[in-house]
């Protein structure tokens, strides 16, 4: 294999190669390389199905499948530029990847729908009914659209839209009722999602699945499958407007057909759109594709047929995947770059890991933990149970000794007040000497939480014991949940070819970072860190007042300054502090993208 080399000028080397990004990350991003022919059936597939729905008004879906590195996603971005570009049909396209666990699937959905709604304000597009008539529908729907209509507390709206639970304060501005307990906002959320699609109508909601494989939080789990077999069918029966759109491996599609059954499996499964490898002119028309992107190279022709040749072999067939990579190679060459050093496996799972961390959002508090503490916890054999029944609040019992585990990062006040009662009566219930409350420590608790406290001190001379998480654990956690999902989706690559999930779990048990390994002994029960109350407090004060000089906070906190000071010091990841004589603290900024738009 030696690249055709048309020109040995030194500008060469300064030309980009446009084969380095071979994996396209999200539907959203633009594809200015993408070859129409190439899996133009499917492509069509995917048109038939949201054109019919369109026509017939019938809810239907669509399964997506093929190898890794077949061109799944970079067919939902061509699909996205179809639709936007089709001005004479309206449409919502929502890409989903599926980073999430089966307790949480309608939560979930309604957070990307109501994103999808947010992006470029298309609520005003595709749903066009005036505040009292949506009202009548839902009242607290009609307020929150009628707000985004108007620009009127938009904020707090896109939040309820979203599905995040906003303070009593909050609520109360707004004139709307508050969230219950998890099965409610199950509900809730079915509940929103159904009557969004109905406002949108006749428009179609486009809901791409991307990843199903990451609903698994290890190898024999198939909850999340079963799961979103029965969301699609509730949605095939609930709405008139919908299109899904599934994707997963050729490999796994036997999986799906085992645990989804009967009418689920009719519904989800009845029409499918495969994707297939390359042939030689397919691949020569996405290289051409590629290489048009790069004005300076002006006209030369860096790459052959014959540099491909024995990618083909012998079934005259190749992953796209593929076909970058050695074009990326080849590429290279011609501009007489130095081959890179190759790295490691390890070196460059850690360099992943660190590329997908990223500070979240603690309204996403729950969603990560739920997704992604069991799976860690599996990978360091700490053992993970069931409560046993059907509990609304614990999430089930961990460790050897054991210890029933719950999450509580709600506001505190009445909601919070409700959750912890619930808690302790299931606690009881298990027979578990230990209750872990797993708390987001960004989440403070005010000095003025009087009640709050009050039972949280009750809890625990009960045996409960509160577990703050700070954020860096929640990154890391994260990071790990997607790293997992892009190897279980055969998304995550060493070198060109695909890493096995089983390969970066094992890297991970030797490896596990600090962050995520503290809180692993934290609720296995081999370490305890007393929560530090004052930096709750201080966290509460600055998500209101967001800056406020030390001075002024030790006044408001009833603490010396210098105890401030030192509290702010030994949480750097939470709380900011700067200044001479005069100090400031600050809240320290997240970095989430906003609701997982591009995920």
């Amino acid at each position: 294999m030696s690249p055709s080399r048309d020109a040995s000028s030194d500008g060469l080397k300064r030309i980009r190669n446009p084969f380095l990004n071979f994996v396209l990350g999200n539907p959203l991003d633009e594809n200015p390389s993408d070859v129409a022919e190439i899996n133009v059936e499917a492509f069509n597939k995917c048109l038939d199905l949201i054109d019919d729905v369109r026509e017939q008004q019938t809810t239907q879906a669509l399964l997506l499948f093929g190898e890794p590195g077949a061109g799944k996603t970079h067919l939902l971005s061509r699909l996205r530029g179809q639709l936007e570009r089709d001005k004479t049909a309206e449409t919502l396209f929502i890409p989903i990847r599926m980073v999430t666990s089966a307790g949480m699937l309608w939560r979930f959905l309604r957070r990307h729908l109501a994103v999808a709604l947010l992006r470029n304000r298309s609520f005003a597009r595709v749903i066009r009914r005036d505040r009292d008539e949506i009202a009548e529908i839902d009242r607290n729907l009609g307020i929150v659209l009628g707000n985004l209509q108007n620009g009127v507390q938009y904020a707090d709206s896109a939040a309820w839209l979203r599905g995040q639970e906003l303070p009593d304060e909050a609520l109360k501005s707004l004139g709307i009722a508050g969230a219950g307990e998890d099965d409610e906002q199950e509900a809730a959320s079915r509940n929103v999602i159904s009557m969004l699609c109905a406002l949108g109508e006749p428009v179609p909601f486009v809901f791409c699945f991307d990843q199903l494989e990451a609903l698994r939080a290890h190898q024999e789990d198939t909850a999340g499958f079963f799961k979103l077999g029965q969301i699609i069918s509730d949605l095939h029966d609930s709405t008139h407007n919908v299109a899904l759109i599934s994707c997963m491996q050729t490999s796994m599609v036997p999986v799906l057909e085992t645990v989804v059954q009967g009418a689920d499996r009719d519904r989800m499964l009845g029409r499918r759109a495969g994707l297939r490898p390359l042939t030689p002119t397919e691949a020569m028309k996405l290289v051409q594709a590629r290489l048009a992107t790069v004005g300076e190279l002006e006209g030369r022709r860096p790459i052959k047929e014959s540099d491909l040749k024995d990618l083909f072999e012998p079934d005259g067939l190749c992953l796209a995947r593929k076909v970058v990579v050695r074009c990326q190679e080849v590429f290279r060459k011609w501009v007489d770059e130095p081959e890179p050093p190759v790295r490691p496996l390890p070196d460059e799972l850690e360099e992943k890991l660190r590329l997908l961390q990223r500070t979240p959002r603690v309204e996403d508090s729950d969603a990560i933990l739920r997704a992604g503490l069991p799976a860690v916890l599996r990978l360091r054999k700490v053992r993970v149970a069931p409560t046993g029944r059907a509990n609304k609040v614990l999430e089930g019992i961990v460790g050897d000794k054991p210890s029933a585990v719950a999450l509580c990062n709600q506001k505190a006040g009445q909601v919070l007040i409700r959750r912890l009662d619930m808690a302790e009566k299931e606690w009881k219930s298990t027979g578990a000497p230990v209750m872990l409350l797993l708390r987001d420590a960004r989440n403070g608790i005010g000095v003025g939480a009087a009640k709050t406290r009050a039972v949280l001190e009750r809890l625990e001379s009960a045996g409960a014991r509160l577990v703050s998480v700070k954020p860096e654990a929640l990154a890391v956690l994260e990071a790990i949940s997607r790293m997992l999902a892009n190897a279980r989706s055969g998304d995550l690559t060493y070198n060109g070819d695909s890493v096995p999930a089983a390969t970066v779990e094992e890297w991970l048990r030797g490896a596990m970072p600090a962050a995520v390994e503290e809180l692993v002994d934290e609720v296995a029960g081999n370490r305890y860190t007393p929560p530090d109350e004052l930096a709750g407090m201080l966290m509460d004060l600055l998500g209101r007042a967001k800056v406020i000089e030390s001075e002024e906070a030790a006044r408001e906190l009833g603490r010396g300054i210098e105890d401030v000071d030192a509290c702010a010091r030994r949480n750097p990841t939470l709380i900011g502090l700067a200044g001479g004589s005069r100090r400031v603290l600050y809240r320290i900024v997240e970095t989430h993208i906003d609701g997982d738009a591009r995920d």
